[in-house]
Parts: structure tokens; sequence; C-alpha cells
């Protein structure tokens, strides 16, 4: 699915058919936004001590990006669902991003009440 993304300061998506809501800091020209699905191979090796968690949109689901045609700036922020049977240790999560050379952790915080996790990158 693709989901309007408005210009706005902030501008929030609700991407909830994907378990995930994004929130843009700064929209200056509208466009769409998705979230992508990928099954391995990553596109890096994963850091030390690092292991995929499942998805909660099912098996063969490595890792996703979140796409968009919108023009924008300043941080995107992310809130995820996780599934919680599929991790040893809620309080170890961490959202990684691929920045073409490495993985960066983007984790601001994991709720594990309500199994989600908030990561946040920059434009």
């Amino acid at each position: 699915m693709v989901y309007n993304t408005l210009i706005g300061t902030p501008t929030v998506v609700d991407l909830s058919d994907f378990f995930m809501m994004v929130t843009f800091s700064n929209v200056t020209r509208e466009g769409s936004t998705t979230r992508l699905f990928y099954s391995e191979p990553l596109p890096g090796p994963l850091p030390a001590g690092f292991q995929l968690a499942g998805s909660p949109l099912g098996s063969g689901i490595a890792y996703s990006e979140i796409v968009t045609t919108a023009t924008y700036s300043g941080l995107v922020t992310v809130v995820a669902y996780y599934d919680e049977t599929t991790v040893t240790d809620e309080n170890n999560l961490r959202a990684l991003c691929w920045d073409g050379t490495k993985w960066i952790d983007v984790t601001l915080s994991i709720d594990t009440v309500n199994n989600t996790f908030t990561a946040q990158a920059t434009a």
C-alpha cells in the first residue's frame, strides 16, 4: 500500500497496515510513502552480536525499508510494532539503518508493554 505524505511540520504517516507510524519533521513537497519488505541477503553484515528478529507480518521477512517520493528535511521518526514471541530479551531490541556501507543503531526507545520500538534517523 502507498500512503499520502502531505506538506507539514511535522507530518505523520500512518502505515498501520505495516504495523508502524512514520513522522517526517518537515515535508516541503507532498508525495507517497510505503514500506518495502525484503528477504535475505542483507545489504551488508550485521554488527557483531546482532541477529534478526521476527516480523509481525510473518516469516520470510528479514528487513524492510521506508521509501517516499515526498521532499523532506530533518529527522524521520518511526514507531513500529514487533512480535515479542520472536525475541529473547525485548530490552535488547535495536532498530538498524543501512547507511550504504554499514548498519547504524537508530533506536530511541523500546516499549515492552505495547511491544513497540521508536527509531530516529536524519533525512
